[in-house]
């Protein structure tokens, strides 16, 4: 092969990956400048390792595209509303290019996010063979795509991490009291958090909001006790379309999350009722479960749960592994992960057998990595680039490296090493899943905020309980079906 056949070849391979990638080889001398905003995994002043580590991927990239700059916009902190900052950012034009935002806000803003479903199909150039590189789809493994998809059949955001949650706990206020953390019984658990409390300190550090992104952690606390609750007519929920497109099971039965179209179906068939004696059970449950909560937890935030635990005055704090790292290395006390005990007929009676002998996790794709590319990258000529990019991340050697090292959250990306410090974490993972998301994600946002203030209006003793359960069936649970069925006129509505 002569001198000139040689360069010409590898000129044309370098044209082709590029094309594979979705960036057109013209476009390769144009200055690019790339915004993206990584969320906590770049918080410089607080966690400074982990942000070297994203500085030094972003510079890899840049090196392997001179053209290309990309700007990282710090984590907001707790103090600024991410949702109304992103919001005015939009209004603005002034969006990232590049941006974190939950799986099940994105569905509700299809106008602001670009769909990924067409990239999806393409090679990823960067990824190693059997990892993405045929279809970049092929990086992540299929039961996090099954948790993200949009009722419309999109994909908006690509999720490269997970989140699992559980139970910090203080070793010397438990060692004090002489409690085992490993709790076996529901009735065990209560037990403790009363002998917690009547020791003067706050038993379990929770908070409650009624926001449109979050209840804040009481959504977990919604999401298990509502599927434990409902467990036994879960199965009639699940629609057979979507047990063959999500192949999940538990004990050989399907077993998942419900869709946002399975809960408006299962709303009009009549089984998600507030009137349902399981849901009755459900919010009762949860109102004394309330007892143990800090004093004011509606208006306490994540920053004031994790200083009400850090500061020794609550024996437990219920958070998400992201969390991880604060406090280890804020902590003034020794401490440790549990989670909670299973339930029994005792607390619902309709609970089968199967799950009277697990916990349901609160866990999925809603982590630190959930990153969409926003309308401002098309707006801006950017769009192939940020594609290119977000495919570059999805690779075990560069954002898997981050995520892993970090210890914050567990990697979906696959032939990544998993952080040994997410060995609980990978156990919490094996334990069924919750079958109710999040209220924002079970219903839409709109919705969420009418049943997160109903149930806090419940729990504080502003209504009563026959009052809570017609507005949520009336305003959440019959406003949502009807809102689903204008949007996408289900053939099973008549």
């Amino acid at each position: 092969m002569s001198k000139r056949i040689l360069i010409f070849t590898l000129a044309l391979g370098i044209v082709m990956s590029l094309a594979m990638s979705g960036i057109a080889f013209a476009d390769q001398a144009t200055p690019v400048t790339l915004t993206f905003f990584p969320q906590e995994y770049y918080m410089p002043s607080q966690f400074p390792q982990v942000a070297k580590l994203v500085e030094n991927v972003v510079k890899k990239y840049e090196e392997l595209h001179p053209n290309v700059t990309i700007t990282l916009i710090p984590n907001l902190g707790t103090n600024v509303d991410y949702e109304t900052w992103l919001t005015s950012q939009f209004a603005a034009g002034t969006e990232p290019d590049i941006a974190w935002q939950q799986y099940y806000i994105s569905w509700d803003q299809p106008n602001l996010w670009i769909s990924l479903n067409k990239y999806l199909e393409t090679p990823d150039t960067y990824a190693a063979t059997g990892a993405g590189r045929e279809h970049w789809m092929d990086a992540l493994p299929t039961f996090v795509w099954n948790n993200v998809v949009a009722p419309s059949g999109n994909y908006y955001i690509m999720p490269l991490d997970w989140v699992e949650t559980g139970l910090y706990y203080n070793k010397d206020i438990f060692d004090k009291l002489g409690i085992d953390p490993n709790f076996k019984t529901w009735n065990q658990f209560m037990d403790a958090l009363k002998t917690i409390k009547d020791h003067g300190y706050v038993p379990l550090s929770v908070y409650m909001t009624t926001t449109s992104l979050s209840g804040g952690t009481y959504d977990w606390t919604d999401d298990i006790f509502m599927t434990a609750a409902f467990a036994d007519q879960v199965p009639q929920m699940f629609m057979e379309k979507y047990n063959k497109q999500y192949a999940q099971t538990y004990e050989g039965e399907p077993w998942r999350l419900l869709t946002p179209e399975e809960t408006a179906k299962a709303i009009y068939d009549g089984i998600y009722s507030a009137y349902n004696p399981r849901f009755v059970e459900a919010a009762k449950a949860e109102k004394e479960f309330t007892q143990y909560w800090p004093k004011g937890y509606t208006s306490l935030g994540s920053d004031g749960q994790l200083t009400l635990f850090l500061s020794g005055k609550a024996a437990m704090m219920w958070n998400g592994s992201w969390e991880m790292p604060a406090v280890a290395q804020s902590a003034p006390f020794k401490w440790g992960l549990t989670y909670f005990p299973p339930f029994s007929t005792e607390q619902f009676p309709y609970l089968p057998k199967i799950f009277q002998n697990v916990s349901f996790r609160v866990g999925g794709p809603s982590a630190t990595s959930q990153y969409g590319i926003t309308i401002g990258a098309e707006k801006n000529h950017v769009l192939s680039w940020a594609v290119d990019f977000l495919k570059y991340l999805s690779t075990s050697n560069t954002w898997g490296e981050v995520i892993s090292e970090s210890g914050m959250m567990v990697p979906m990306i696959k032939n990544t090493p998993m952080n040994p410090s997410m060995a609980f974490y990978q156990k919490i993972a094996a334990y069924p899943s919750r079958a109710f998301n999040d209220p924002a994600g079970r219903f839409t946002p709109t919705y969420a905020v009418k049943y997160y203030t109903i149930m806090e209006n419940y729990f504080l003793g502003s209504i009563d309980f026959a009052t809570a359960q017609k507005e949520i069936q009336d305003d959440v649970l019959n406003g949502f079906l009807q809102s689903m069925e204008s949007t996408y006129h289900y053939s099973w509505y008549k």
